[in-house]
C-alpha cells in the first residue's frame, strides 16, 4: 500500500458531509422573517389562509360580465362606478354595466372579467370593450395561489427572496430557521503567500481562500480567515479545534486527501 493518501469519491465526500450535519444539528431561533433570507427554515408552512385572500384584478381596467360581451364585435357598457385598491366598496354590476378597477382592487359582485384599460375607448360614462376578451381575463380569484391548510414552504427549504415573501404574503412574520452555522475558512500549502508580499522562486499567492469566502458569502454564510497552514498534519489537526495525530495511515483509512 502507498504511504500517499487516496482522493475521496464525489459520493463518499457526500456522505460524508450529510453524516457529519446529521450528527451536528444546529439549534433552531425564531427570526421576523426580514431575516431570514438565506436561513435553512426549521418547521413546515402551512398556509393560514387563502392567496389570493379575495378574486381582484390583475391590471387597470373595466370589471365587466363576460356575459354582456359580444365574441365578434365591440361591446359598449355603461360605467356606473369606480373601485381602488385598498378597500371594499360594495359595488354591484348587472347587464350591460362595468366599473372602472385598477390593479389589486377586489372584483365587484356579478363581474368576472376585466378589459384592461388601453384596449377600451371610453366616451364619458360609455365605455367602448374590444370584441374577443376572454372569460376571466386579467382576474386573480380567489385562492388561486393556496387554500388555508396548503403546505407552502417545507421543512429544510435553503429561503431565498421569493420564499420569503411567500411566507409574508400569508401573514407570517416570522420564522423558525436554523443558527447560521459558524464557518472556519483556511488553506493549506508551504508555497502559498498572501497578496501583496513579494513572491519567492517557488511560491503561488493564496487565492482560493478569497475565493471560498466568496462561495460561502454568496450562501448567506459570514465566513472567519484563518491563516494559511502549513503542509504539516500536526497544525492542520490543532486548526480544527481539537489535538488529533494524523499520520498517512490516518488519512488513507478515513478516505482524506492531503
Amino acid at each position: 500500500m502507498s504511504d500517499f493518501p487516496a482522493g475521496v469519491l464525489f459520493e463518499h465526500a457526500c456522505d460524508l458531509l450529510a453524516q457529519a450535519a446529521a450528527n451536528g444539528r444546529l439549534p433552531v431561533e425564531q427570526l421576523v422573517v426580514a431575516r431570514c433570507h438565506g436561513r435553512v427554515l426549521a418547521h413546515d408552512v402551512i398556509a393560514p389562509m387563502a392567496l389570493q385572500p379575495f378574486a381582484n384584478s390583475a391590471m387597470d381596467g373595466y370589471a365587466c360580465r363576460h356575459s354582456d360581451l359580444r365574441e365578434s364585435a365591440a361591446t359598449a357598457l355603461r360605467l356606473v362606478g369606480e373601485q381602488f385598491a385598498g378597500v371594499g366598496l360594495g359595488l354591484q354590476v348587472g347587464e350591460g354595466e362595468c366599473v372602472r378597477i385598477t390593479t389589486g382592487a377586489p372584483m365587484p359582485a356579478g363581474a368576472d372579467t376585466v378589459a384592461v384599460r388601453e384596449d377600451v375607448q371610453v366616451d364619458g360614462a360609455s365605455i367602448l370593450l374590444p370584441a374577443g376578451i376572454r372569460a376571466g381575463s386579467n382576474v386573480r380569484k380567489a385562492g388561486e395561489d393556496a387554500q388555508p391548510g396548503d403546505l407552502v414552504l417545507r421543512k429544510g427549504t435553503a429561503l431565498n427572496a421569493v420564499q420569503v415573501s411567500l411566507a409574508a404574503s400569508l401573514g407570517v412574520d416570522r420564522l423558525r430557521v436554523s443558527a447560521r452555522p459558524t464557518v472556519a475558512v483556511f488553506t493549506t500549502g508551504d508555497e502559498l503567500i498572501e497578496p501583496g508580499l513579494p513572491l519567492q522562486h517557488g511560491q503561488i499567492y493564496n487565492s482560493n481562500r478569497e475565493l471560498l469566502m466568496g462561495l460561502l458569502r454568496a450562501d448567506g454564510l459570514e465566513p472567519t480567515a484563518w491563516p494559511s497552514l502549513p503542509d504539516d498534519p500536526a497544525p492542520m489537526g490543532d486548526a480544527g479545534g481539537r489535538r488529533i495525530e494524523l499520520r498517512s495511515s490516518d488519512y488513507m483509512r478515513r478516505g482524506f486527501g492531503w
